[in-house]
């Protein structure tokens, strides 16, 4: 049996869908959402394995290293909220004949998007930011970059040192932060429940933890 699927002809039927998806802040929104729902499937290990990390030495669980795809998934979501600002702030007008994405929004450079979004980031939102676009275009997808140039630490905005290939304790409240403040921006309840979010008001030592990728920090 051979299943045969009909599929409208109509350029303009393909054209609306198209255009709901870009001009339509709901649809980045919608996708957000999703990304930090799976976002938070990954908390408890990610939190786990920088408790795990104190005075761990040679037994630092290494099948718990999920925060490359913690804050890969961290950087979708938050590029899809920029990218909604964005929309939001430019009101496409609903009957927009468009068939490619705006130049506005046709880039995954974090830090150039909230500037575009209005949104006023400090020099370590911005480090954050930069280390976010890391993971989502290398470090959690790849073993290595295209060059080897790459792979050596970067000396990045709002850092004293080289710091593109680190990753903190303290990126699960600072990416908390990031995102529900993009919610908030757009109108929308936060995503992530501050009953729930692993952490309290007190930085805790785990969130104390500070590693580089690439530099094996135990045997």
């Amino acid at each position: 049996m051979h299943l045969r699927l009909e599929y409208p002809e109509d350029d303009e039927y393909w054209l609306a869908i198209f255009r709901d998806g870009i001009v339509k802040p709901e649809s980045w929104i919608n996708v957000a959402t999703d990304l930090v729902r799976s976002m938070l499937f990954l908390r408890r290990p990610a939190i786990e394995f920088f408790k795990a990390a104190i005075g761990a030495g040679d037994r630092l669980p290494v099948e718990q290293r999920v925060h490359g795809v913690y804050l890969m998934l961290a950087a979708y979501a938050a590029e899809n909220l920029l990218k909604a600002l964005i929309i939001k702030k430019i009101e496409f007008k609903a009957d927009l004949n468009i068939d490619s994405i705006p130049k506005a929004i046709k880039s995954h450079n974090l830090v150039s998007l909230a500037s575009s979004a209005g949104v006023t980031i400090t020099d370590a939102g911005t480090e954050l930011l930069m280390r976010l676009a890391h993971y989502s275009v290398l470090a959690a997808r790849y073993p290595a970059p295209t060059a080897l140039d790459g792979i050596k630490p970067k000396e990045i905005t709002g850092s004293e040192s080289n710091t593109l290939n680190f990753f903190r304790g303290s990126d699960i409240r600072s990416v908390d932060q990031l995102l529900n403040h993009c919610f908030a921006a757009l109108g929308v309840p936060q995503a992530i429940d501050p009953l729930s979010c692993g952490y309290t008001e007190k930085f805790e030592d785990w969130e104390r933890v500070v590693m580089q990728e690439g530099v094996t920090p135990w045997k």
